[in-house]
């Protein structure tokens, strides 16, 4: 899991997507990812974000955001993609 400091709550990927493409996981969302991703999640202090421009979704805590994968993005496809999780 790769660990980024984000400026102005935008993307840790980068992308183009700002603060307002920054969402909270919904429960669905939760549901398509791995296990050992949502065991990630749960042990968690921080909050699960999405970026709906690109798809990345990561764990906020302060201002660092840890990349757990993507899914369902703009740019990278439909369906789960894992960043360190099977």
């Amino acid at each position: 899991m790769s660990k980024k400091s984000v400026q102005n709550g935008g993307c840790p990927d980068l992308c183009s997507g700002s603060y307002k493409a920054q969402t909270q996981l919904t429960e669905g969302q939760v549901s398509r990812l791995s296990v050992s991703a949502r065991e990630r999640i749960s042990k968690s202090s921080g909050i699960p974000r999405r970026c709906t421009y690109c798809g990345c979704v990561y764990i906020r805590e302060g201002s660092i955001s840890w990349r757990i994968g993507t899914v369902d993005g703009g740019i990278t496809g439909e369906g789960w993609s894992s960043a360190d999780y099977s």
